[in-house]
């Protein structure tokens, strides 16, 4: 009744009924809400984070070069006004966001292209940091990789579609680069120290993508390609949002991000707090705090199919891949 609103203000959403009508919900009063990207007003950006550090590390890893609405292009090929600034905006945010659009919209539906631009951020951030060039790259090299138009999916277009990526992500940095430096010297004159501390650092890392870029030229973003094509895997992991997260892709997929929002803004302080709760008891009980049940109805008979195909990623640079 109280999620249909009956006896309560009808004026509320359902949700906040819902929230008065749990008692536990008290227990997860003073849990930060999630934060979302910064130019989510501007440009439209779905990314959101538990919390200004994450926002802040995300920053540092280069989001900017795909810091856009996941559509935004409209349908005669323009930017979205929300995804270029709201029209008649700054020139340089205009073209920032352009930029990233652009890059987005090619990377739409390949994830080993959409993983190759997080890859060179990782590494533009590991140099802006002082970091060498083998310690950049030294995550990334410990995968077992061929180029990646000479994996078993190869459709003949893999060489074009790199040389396309690594264009687009060195134009949408360098309009990221300018439009951050704007940013940088707007929280100068505000006297923001914060702020403009964060822009140069974000500014820096923007600088060296098409120092990685050039490094690695167009054979190694294909070795990098072809190590996301070869050692993709999926991992469940025990935390606070596993089963919130199961009904929430539900509602995305069948009813659409908006519907979703509503209920993760309630969910999300239950479940952590219940997690909370949740690792007090095991670990008076003695157990690991990552325990729990965590299958999917049918996991048994799927994974008795499965056997014979199971990938592995090997760590040394010499061993052969078994598929």
């Amino acid at each position: 009744d109280a999620a249909r609103g009956n006896g309560t203000d009808r004026a509320s959403p359902p949700w906040i009924a819902v929230r008065r009508s749990l008692a536990a919900l008290e227990e997860a009063e003073g849990t930060p809400p999630i934060v979302r990207c910064k130019r989510w007003r501007n440009r439209g950006c779905k990314e959101v984070y538990c919390g200004d550090e994450c926002a802040r590390d995300h920053a540092l890893a280069g989001h900017d070069v795909l810091c856009c609405s996941d559509a935004p292009f409209s349908s005669d090929g323009d930017v979205r006004e929300e995804a270029a600034g709201g029209g008649g905006g700054d020139e340089a945010e205009r073209a920032a966001a352009a930029g990233a659009g652009a890059l987005r919209e090619f990377l739409s539906g390949n994830d080993n292209l959409h993983m190759i631009a997080r890859v060179v951020g990782s590494m533009a951030s590991t140099v802006a940091a002082g970091q060498s060039w083998d310690d950049a790259t030294l995550k990334f090299r410990a995968f077992v990789g061929i180029p990646w138009w000479e994996t078993s999916g190869s459709t003949g277009a893999e060489k074009r579609l790199a040389k396309r990526a690594m264009r687009l992500m060195t134009e949408s940095a360098h309009a990221a680069e300018l439009n951050v430096a704007r940013e940088a010297d707007a929280a100068a004159e505000a006297g923001d120290e914060d702020a403009f501390r964060l822009a140069v650092e974000v500014r820096n890392v923007l600088h060296r993508f098409p120092d990685v870029l050039s490094r690695l030229g167009l054979d190694g973003v294909g070795h990098l390609l072809g190590v996301c094509d070869m050692n993709q895997l999926s991992m469940t992991i025990d935390g606070p949002m596993r089963n919130v997260c199961r009904k929430l892709l539900r509602v995305d997929e069948y009813e659409g991000a908006d519907a979703a929002k509503p209920m993760l803004d309630v969910l999300l302080p239950i479940a952590l707090r219940a997690q909370v709760m949740r690792d007090a008891e095991d670990a008076a009980a003695g157990k690991p705090r990552w325990g729990g049940e965590d299958r999917y109805e049918g996991d048994e008979e799927e994974d008795e199919e499965e056997d014979g195909m199971e990938g592995e990623i090997r760590l040394d640079e010499t061993a052969t891949p078994r598929t």
